[in-house]
Parts: C-alpha cells; structure tokens; sequence
C-alpha cells in the first residue's frame, strides 16, 4: 500500500511541478511541450508503474543497508543478528536470516506484481 502511494505522490508531483520534471530539465525551460513530453515518454516518467517497480525492488537494498547500519549504530535486528552469525560461524542463524531477507524480497516483489493491476487498468490477471 505504501509502494502505491509513492507512486501515485510521485506522479502527481511530475504532474504538479513540471519545472522539476526529469525531462523539462533535460529539454530545457524554453522546450515545447512535444520536446518535453517526447523525453518524458523516451525516460518513461509518463508511467508511475516504473516508480512503483523500483521501490519494490529497494526492499532487498533495504535489508542489505540494515546489517551495516544495525552493526554501525549497535542496534539488535536481524541485521545484527546476522552480523553476528557469521563473525561466530553460526550457519543455521546465517541460513535462517538470509531466508528470512530472501522471503521479504520475494513477497515484496509478489506485492508489487499484484498491485500492477491497481495502477494500471491495462494491466489484466486471467
């Protein structure tokens, strides 16, 4: 739900302040429309289903910064407990973390395909 409402904040951003538009700053501010929204429809800023895609990627980035930051900043987590596996040589703790990261991804990913549907209309599950 919160991949959504990035996405749609996102766009709607795009859509509100074109001056801080991806596109506008590479055509320039004296570009015709059609330049801009040519670069848009060529950086493909003119889905918010690429946004919407990255973010669900992120969460594997996400719980691969946690090990650093948890270690860094002496905070308990499955980072840290991780960190802590393998400084000990403990591989069903290293196993069971790394499933449990590799299970968030995945459904994280599952998320993201489903809710396709909702930002997209042309987008269909039979």
């Amino acid at each position: 739900m919160l991949l959504i409402l990035v996405s749609a904040l996102t766009f709607v951003f795009f859509t509100v302040f074109p001056a801080a538009d991806p596109a506008v700053l590479r055509a320039g501010r004296n570009a015709s429309p059609a330049t801009v929204n040519y670069i848009r429809h060529e950086l493909g800023l003119d889905k918010p289903v690429y946004v919407h895609t990255v973010l669900g990627i992120d969460i594997g980035t996400l719980l691969g910064g946690a090990i650093i930051t948890e270690t860094v900043f002496d905070i308990p987590g499955i980072g840290r407990l991780n960190y802590d596996a393998i400084i000990h040589s403990d591989l069903p703790i290293v196993q069971g973390t790394v499933l449990l990261a590799a299970l968030f991804v995945v459904v994280a990913n599952i998320l993201v395909d489903i809710s396709y549907a909702l930002l997209d209309p042309r987008v269909r599950y039979d």
